[in-house]
């Protein structure tokens, strides 16, 4: 998306992932390349075969310096794409509509509203127009902080909950509402007819009763517990499966400060299964950093057995830097 003066302000690009019952949701990742918009309101619309606009909800975008970027499920499975194409295609094309406003600080600056189709990288037809300033009298700390007790509260007592995360061994009685809130990824579950919204359970198998304890404790209050090397490590994959952008950014500061010799290659394996090549940039550089003491490790020679291509590319950093040190 472009604004008047040619700029580019915001890529979408649409992907299909597989969710827990074999349906695969189509989602929107939303990258803005503008750092002082602080947020942004961004509203999502099909627009079917006839023309008509179908509202697909929308999401508040925060702009964290560690991802710029965020997912937004279309609660549209390719199936119910492909069984309704008639509705929803247009010449086989799926055509949708974005609007967005764009505030810094606490003054709305204006809004923004723009068409794109799956087929074409370029967006069309911006428009930029200027709405009402307005100022926030009421100081937010002391709403948020009171915000945040009803919310623990509401989560250690479990008062109207109406779906469980269920791990190996334990069950965590939730609200839908505040997952979806959260996570697209949970949102998108529980928007759509699949498995775990008719079953109001949801099957975590993959993550420990901690880790998920802790994910949800971030979800309903922002909090973090004092956390260690190993459980940031298993909350950081947590945050990117169910797409909790701002927990995966907190992780991936702590991560970041608690990087050591013996923890380094374990990390860049990590960024790499995520492919998180922001996190996996600020390893290389802290491995490279310290060459002569990692790559005579222990860890690093099992990261040369099993993952060859990843250490190999590092190591071309290495040389690079050498090469440029030596010029």
């Amino acid at each position: 998306m472009e604004s008047t003066s040619k700029e580019i302000l915001m890529k979408f690009c649409l992907f299909v992932s597989e969710g827990q019952n074999s349906d695969e949701i189509i989602f929107i990742e939303i990258s803005c390349f503008l750092k002082h918009f602080k947020y942004f309101i961004l509203k999502i619309f099909l627009i079917d075969n006839g023309g008509n606009k179908i509202d697909f909800g929308g999401l508040d975008f925060w702009y964290n310096v560690h991802k710029n970027t965020a997912i937004f499920p279309l609660r549209l499975t390719k199936n119910k794409l492909l069984e309704n194409k008639g509705h929803y295609l247009k010449e086989d094309d799926l055509i949708l509509n974005c609007e967005c406003i764009f505030p810094t600080g606490i003054s709305f600056e204006g809004v923004v509203s723009t068409d794109f189709e799956q087929t074409s990288p370029q967006t069309k037809n911006v428009f930029i127009s200027s709405v009402p300033n307005f100022s926030i009298l009421k100081k937010s700390s002391d709403l948020a902080i009171g915000l945040k007790e009803d919310f623990e509260t509401l989560r250690k007592e479990g008062t109207l909950s109406d779906i469980k995360l269920c791990t190996k061994t334990k069950s965590f009685p939730v609200h839908a509402a505040i997952l979806s809130a959260r996570s697209p990824v949970f949102k998108a579950m529980f928007s759509n007819e699949m498995k775990e919204k008719i079953e109001r359970s949801v099957e975590i198998l993959d993550l420990d009763d901690d880790t998920v304890r802790r994910m949800i404790l971030y979800m309903y209050t922002d909090a973090l517990e004092d956390l260690e090397w190993e459980s940031t490590f298993l909350l950081y994959q947590a945050a990117d499966k169910y797409q909790i952008m701002s927990l995966k950014g907190k992780c991936l500061a702590l991560l970041e400060n608690l990087l050591s010799l013996t923890n380094a290659c374990e990390a860049l394996v990590l960024a790499d299964r995520h492919q998180d090549e922001d996190f996996k940039k600020i390893v290389q550089n802290y491995i490279v950093d310290r060459d002569e003491y990692v790559f005579f490790s222990e860890e690093w020679k099992i990261l040369m057995k099993n993952n060859s291509e990843l250490a190999a590319e590092t190591m071309h950093q290495f040389w690079e830097r050498a090469k440029r040190g030596n010029s």
